[in-house]
């Protein structure tokens, strides 16, 4: 599952955002409703806090907070959106401390711009002495479904630095994720991540960086493939992932087969 949770950490820094729009939750404190119905709360493990999950009165994701421990944040990112309820941009937060005790919060933002109804780009930023700078872009490639398959990384000056492909399955799901990085201008295969998922239904928003947002299924099997170390012969680790469901169809248990148990709670 750590590995999982990087797949979709790094599906956060190849995401959406305009910049003409307001930064501001859409239709806050007005009629617009863009999700209703049950939402995804708190996740924990063997009782003990693990992730938390806050709303727009619209219904939009507001904050997702992952917990070292009960009291200590290890990341948390708040989102922003557009009177269409598009995201505009992300904040993130990681905290960078050495003590479980403790947090010691690094901050930085993505910007998303948007093109004929599509994301077309990502622009990263970190403060530095309350100064942004802007240290990546990432641009999107879509195919005839208008589904994300390829997102490559810029450094500000054009440079190519790293790119991810995706494809996906009969359900919208995605299957298939290649990490490259560059070598003297050209991809180099890193990573690679295949994925199987059962008929059971995502929580609403769970999935809320693209082009995850896609998957209609909760995942079952994900086997991570590294070419880094061994090109010839790359290791493989294979996760396995069990669901118990509510009467309404989403997960609830959700164990896996590294043997962390968790449970989901809703509204």
């Amino acid at each position: 599952m750590k590995r999982t949770c990087l797949v979709c950490f790094l599906a956060m820094l190849f995401s959406m955002v305009s910049c003409r729009k307001s930064e501001m939750a859409p239709a806050e404190g007005e009629d617009t409703v863009f999700f209703a119905g049950k939402k995804l709360r708190r996740i924990t493990i063997s009782g003990v806090l693990s992730e938390e999950f806050t709303y727009y009165s619209n219904g939009l994701l507001f904050k997702h907070t992952s917990y070292m421990t009960p009291t200590v944040r290890s990341s948390e990112q708040v989102f922003y959106y557009d009177t269409d309820g598009r995201m505009v941009r992300t904040v993130s937060l990681m905290n960078i401390s050495n003590s479980w005790n403790t947090e010691a919060m690094d901050s930085g933002y993505v910007d998303y711009e948007y093109q004929n109804g599509l994301v077309s780009a990502a622009k990263y930023f970190v403060k530095t002495n309350g100064t942004p700078r802007q240290t990546s872009y990432t641009l999107f490639d879509f195919d005839a479904a208008k589904r994300i398959v390829a997102a490559t990384v810029f450094l500000p000056a054009g440079q190519p630095a790293s790119k991810n492909t995706y494809q996906y399955d009969g359900n919208g799901n995605v299957s298939v994720n290649e990490f490259f990085s560059y070598a003297n201008g050209a991809p180099v295969l890193s990573m690679r991540y295949n994925f199987e998922y059962d008929n059971g239904k995502v929580p609403p928003q769970f999935a809320f960086l693209p082009p995850f947002t896609t998957n209609r299924n909760n995942l079952t099997r994900e086997v991570y493939t590294n070419f880094n170390n061994v090109p010839g012969n790359p290791p493989v680790t294979t996760t396995t992932i069990t669901y118990q469901y509510t009467a309404e169809g989403y997960p609830w248990k959700v164990k896996s087969s590294d043997g962390v148990e968790r449970t989901y709670e809703y509204n």
